[in-house]
């Protein structure tokens, strides 16, 4: 395996070769069904899950207040919230009403002769709109009173800002200084209405933006050129809280800015084929007509795979659900066993793990092993126990890095990203491959760097290739420019962007885990390695529990659910040496708020002064319920939980079974499901150097690859 991938954790034996994902492989060969956090599979019921009738009436204020935890006044949280929904409908609603009582309040608060400076200073700015001018207003001010006093004068004079100072010769005294906001002036130019720019710049700077909300603007005189400009511009000063679109209501054009959150439903998804999580997703919300970011999910599954996962959907009905099954778009996408009224958006890493059943075609014993077929069986039944006592080194699969084109990967991307050339990662996206030069993407691809022609380009790029065409279509929208680059790769959603900058994170992470084993051998930790000390109270393991995967979340720069607290990670001392095996190493991914290890390793990973948040991961993984067995073909066609589990003589397959949990645990011992007769006749059935096709069966935590497991399998 490439991506920095070179060594291999137990080297004394020699393993066995097979083919998995193969160019013609069928899709029931790699199968990966999500554990929940519960620690059950994720399982698509055929028809649906029935909902309770209450949870379907409960008013979406009520499954609000059950999110609010770890606050020791929840109800005043609620009323705060209430308050802060019922300020922001005021704005689309009764903007006249709240200037007046912001007037008085500013009266009360300045006295009338600050007031009337403050004005005479908002006249000043008005007819100066280039005015780099500012006003001391206040001092001496609680926090309270500085908050009333912002969000006063932006309603008053909405084309001035304000912003709080500390000025040293004051004592360092926090005093609110009036200024000219020319961004006020930028959307005036467009939008051609003063009142809709007011209420818009309220609507924008108000400081709580955790509760939904929509203003609409009136843009039925604007061409779509203009239109266009007022979504760059929104976008270019609020586009990390603010969302834009532009509907058709009869004749009346209007333009939306909305805050995202809504209620929420989970649903089930399967998707086989070439269809990654990201392209189900996109066809899935084309179908409801709603964006993609209204869908969240735990992980982004194998695309060459049949996959099973929880999604859970903002703003969309289980009706609404149904009525989208069997839709022609979504071949290939199985989605149902809906729950109304969940309580929030999936996280990334928000799973226990992942189960999965792969067939490994073409098994063939290495030549010392291939006398007969008895001794090939017990080659594959030998590597596969030390897969389990051993465990695998915890390399990120091939698939991290994207394998599609060979001249560019996800980690070329994420490099360009991380050194701040947007342009570079474009290009680097949109770049062609030489590889089958003549497929429709690499076509369309070639077209825009030949022509530069974003429309041109949008037309030919298929379907499925969600990432270009987000890209494409923002381009389009924001411009080639260095700032349209940069909105382009925000128009992809947040956790797939995140994706690249982690491609890279993890290719550094697979070649340190390389040159650890290579200087530092595999038998035990080493000084300066970093361990995880065990928790050492109750409290702590119910901490650890409750926390499982939030070492650094999706955001870090990695392990999206070790589970590892950074407050117990520390250096192996001098006087340690021996005491611990090479199961307790973790291994950083490069950025801030990690410790690095005190070797060479260390030194290496410092010298990347990678500015993203940083994680932790083990460097040795183990599966869980680790089976395997010979399959005959037709097994192979079945969709997942068909299988017929019969040999080809029709008797119970050959089984073994490991009996283990993930992470550091127990050796396991092994214990055949067969019969010594049902192995006899199994060996006469193969050719003597050939077990022909095998599956494996076993589960892995979050953020664990298949292919790295199999990989130490077949040490190749």
């Amino acid at each position: 395996m490439p991506f920095g991938a070179e060594c291999y954790l137990d080297c004394k034996r020699e393993g066995f070769t097979g083919q998995i994902k193969q160019t013609h492989f069928r899709w029931q060969d790699f199968v990966v069904t999500e554990i929940d956090q519960k620690g059950q599979l994720v399982e698509l019921v055929r028809g649906n899950i029935p909902f309770a009738r209450e949870e379907q009436q409960k008013p979406l204020r009520e499954k609000k207040d059950l999110t609010v935890q770890g606050k020791e006044k929840p109800r005043k949280k609620k009323i705060d919230e209430e308050s802060d929904s019922s300020f922001l409908n005021q704005i689309s609603d009764s903007f006249e009403m709240l200037k007046d009582v912001a007037l008085k309040d500013l009266t009360v608060n300045l006295g009338s002769s600050r007031l009337q400076e403050l004005t005479e200073f908002a006249l000043l700015v008005e007819n100066n709109r280039e005015s780099d001018q500012k006003l001391c207003i206040g001092s001496e001010l609680s926090k309270e009173e500085r908050t009333s006093l912002h969000r006063s004068v932006r309603l008053t004079f909405p084309h001035l800002k304000t912003e709080t100072i500390r000025k040293a010769q004051e004592g360092q005294v926090p005093a609110i200084f009036a200024s000219n906001d020319k961004v006020y002036w930028e959307f005036c130019s467009l939008l051609n209405d003063r009142h809709q720019v007011d209420r818009l710049l309220c609507f924008a700077h108000w400081e709580n933006r955790r509760k939904p909300t929509t203003l609409n603007l009136n843009v039925s005189g604007a061409d779509k050129e203009q239109r266009t400009k007022i979504h760059r511009l929104l976008s270019k000063h609020f586009g990390s809280f603010l969302e834009s679109k532009t509907f058709s209501n009869g004749d009346n054009n209007k333009h939306s800015s909305t805050r995202s959150g809504e209620s929420y439903i989970q649903i089930r998804m399967r998707a086989k084929g070439t269809k990654e999580t990201l392209e189900a997703i996109q066809r899935l919300s084309t179908c409801l007509d709603v964006q993609p970011s209204a869908f969240s999910y735990a992980g982004i599954k194998d695309k060459k795979a049949v996959t099973t996962q929880h999604v859970v959907v903002r703003g969309i009905s289980p009706e609404q659900m149904c009525a989208i099954e069997g839709h022609p778009s979504l071949k290939g996408i199985k989605i149902g066993s809906y729950r109304g009224r969940v309580s929030g958006p999936l996280r990334m890493g928000g799973l226990s793990g992942n189960h999965f059943k792969v067939v490994v075609r073409k098994v063939q014993c290495r030549k010392s092993h291939a006398r007969n077929q008895e001794e090939c069986t017990k080659n594959i039944q030998e590597a596969v126990s030390s897969l389990s006592f051993n465990g695998f080194l915890n390399y990120f699969g091939a698939q991290r890095f994207g394998m599609d084109d060979k001249e560019v990967n996800a980690c070329d991307i994420g490099l360009a990203m991380l050194q701040g050339n947007m342009v570079r990662a474009v290009k680097l996206l949109l770049t062609p491959s030489d590889y089958n030069p003549d497929h429709d993407v690499n076509c369309a691809k070639r077209y825009f760097c030949e022509t530069g022609d974003v429309q041109g380009a949008l037309a030919k790029m298929p379907a499925y290739k969600i990432r270009e065409i987000l890209v494409l279509k923002a381009l389009h929208r924001r411009g080639t420019d260095t700032d349209g680059c940069r909105k382009a790769l925000l128009n992809v959603p947040y956790s797939m962007r995140l994706l690249f900058v982690h491609s890279y994170c993890s290719l550094v992470w697979n070649m340190m885990a390389s040159y650890r084993i290579q200087h530092y051998g595999r038998e035990e930790a080493s000084k300066g390695d970093l361990i995880v000390d065990p928790p050492t109270s109750t409290h702590d393991l119910d901490r650890e529990a409750a926390g499982n995967g939030d070492c650094g979340g999706f955001d870090s720069c990695g392990d999206e659910n070790s589970g590892i607290r950074r407050d117990r990670v520390r250096c192996i001392a001098n006087h340690e040496q021996g005491k611990y095996s090479l199961v307790d190493v973790v291994l950083p991914l490069p950025g801030y708020g990690v410790q690095y290890p005190a070797n060479d390793v260390g030194e290496m990973l410092r010298g990347l002064g990678i500015n993203v948040p940083g994680a932790y991961r083990k460097l040795v993984a183990f599966p869980a319920e680790l089976n395997w067995n010979h399959v005959k073909d037709a097994d192979c066609h079945l969709e997942p939980g068909e299988s017929s589990g019969l040999s080809e003589n029709g008797s119970k397959r050959l089984r073994l079974n490991a009996d283990s949990c993930p992470g550091d645990e127990e050796k396991q011992s092994f214990r055949f499901m067969s019969k010594a007769k049902e192995n006899s006749t199994m060996a006469q059935r193969h050719d003597s150097n050939c077990c022909n096709d095998v599956e494996l069966s076993f589960r892995l935590r979050p953020s664990c690859y298949a292919t790295s497991c199999i990989r130490e399998l077949l040490k190749s």
